[in-house]
């Protein structure tokens, strides 16, 4: 049986369509990743990945902590005898915090009669809280936006004279689970310096890789310890 002429270009089409996964007929994937190793060793693009998400959640900007929480597990914090008319920015801060969900208070009395304020983390902010890096360790902070790899573009080994490989990796990333509570007036009274919630928009970004032993991170993080997982960490 013959075909009419003018089924051939769309045979020809669809063929093309089914043989590379939708695209245009001789183009490339658009998930294809780069690899330029030349120079030398590079991490898989699973292994970029990781590296690459872990440092973006390690250096988050998108994260607050209250003063008074001065130590990784910090909570309950007391606050005694807070003065009503004027409360220090430690109460104030807490207070604020407690407002939004992240923690609950409770007012018992010391020994001496005297009020004091217990502030617990709640499940919200359990969830909403994450290992960020400072100075050379982590902190607990609470964040409202979380950036996420969307897009491995290439890879490419660095020439290092040095005893660990370094790779040069270009990438997309966005910001999701974004958090309404950063912009209630009492959170924003209480902490100076929040950036304003990100735009869900990926953007372009490059990142220095560094091997270390057998595993592959952000060269800034060399020398930090690394985090523990965050099993409260809401899913995307």
């Amino acid at each position: 049986m013959s075909f009419p002429f003018y089924r051939f270009p769309l045979l020809l089409i669809l063929t093309c369509l089914v043989g590379f996964g939708l695209l245009a007929c001789g183009g490339s994937s658009a998930t294809e990743v780069v690899i330029q190793d030349e120079q030398g060793p590079t991490p898989t693009p699973d292994e970029a990945r990781e590296a690459i998400g872990e440092a973006l959640a390690a250096f988050n900007q998108f994260c607050l902590v209250p003063a008074a929480q001065n130590a990784p597990n910090a909570y309950p914090v007391s606050i005694a005898n807070p003065n009503p008319n004027n409360p220090s920015f430690q109460y104030r801060q807490l207070l604020a915090l407690s407002e939004v969900g992240l923690l609950d208070t409770t007012v018992t009395r010391s020994q001496g009669g005297l009020p004091v304020h217990r502030f617990s983390i709640t499940q919200k902010g359990k969830q909403t809280q994450y290992e960020i890096a400072q100075s050379r360790g982590y902190e607990p902070m609470f964040c409202y936006a979380i950036p996420e790899v969307t897009r491995l573009d290439s890879i490419k080994a660095v020439y290092n004279s040095g005893p660990n490989a370094l790779a040069q990796v270009w990438f997309a990333y966005r910001y999701t689970n974004l958090q309404k509570w950063v912009e209630a007036p009492i959170v924003q009274q209480n902490f100076s310096g929040l950036q304003s919630l990100p735009s869900r928009a990926p953007r372009a970004a490059n990142m220095l890789l560094m091997r270390v032993d057998t595993a592959w991170v952000d060269r800034r993080l060399t020398g930090y310890e690394r985090p523990p997982e965050n099993p409260n960490a809401p899913s995307n």
